[in-house]
């Protein structure tokens, strides 16, 4: 079976979502913060009229956060439901994935810290993870950034 992935870079290493998960690719926009949000929700944008919060990828893989340039991108997606659009420092391209050079994760990497890791692709220029949209949060990083939307909707509407 032959499955599409979108590739990008997150430092110098690269990473891909399968392209049936991924609502669209933005430009990176101003953001607006969340207050007491965990360090990795970069914020939140409205994108046409649908509020999605911001993962800065580079901060949940314990890299250093760096300023925004005119390659940063945001894929939008969905994780179990919640909008969600991940910053990536560039995207790459669209690879066509064929099932041999897709491998498992060995399990000696295998965590609820690494639960994002999906597969293995070879990339033909190298080993790029697919990430599993959604293992990226842990059960109590979903509840926290669920909470911190319902309180920023609630605190939007009591505003209108």
């Amino acid at each position: 079976m032959v499955e599409q992935k979108v590739l990008f870079h997150i430092d110098k290493e690269v990473y891909g979502i399968d392209i049936r998960y991924v609502r669209g690719i933005e430009k990176y926009v101003d953001v607006t913060p969340i207050p007491n949000a965990p360090d990795y929700i970069e914020g939140m944008i409205n994108l046409r009229g649908e509020i999605i919060p911001i993962l800065n990828l580079r901060r949940k893989f314990g890299l250093e956060k760096v300023r925004p340039t005119e390659e940063t991108s945001l894929i939008v997606s969905n994780s179990k439901g919640m909008p969600i659009a991940f910053e990536v420092d560039k995207v790459a391209e669209i690879l066509t994935l064929e099932d041999d050079k897709a491998h498992e994760v060995p399990e000696i990497v295998r965590s609820e810290k690494t639960d994002y890791a999906g597969v293995i692709a070879d990339t033909g220029k190298g080993l790029a993870v697919i990430l599993d949209i959604n293992g990226v949060f842990t059960r109590e990083e979903r509840k926290a950034i669920e909470k911190t939307l319902e309180s920023t909707q609630e605190a939007t509407n009591a505003e209108k």
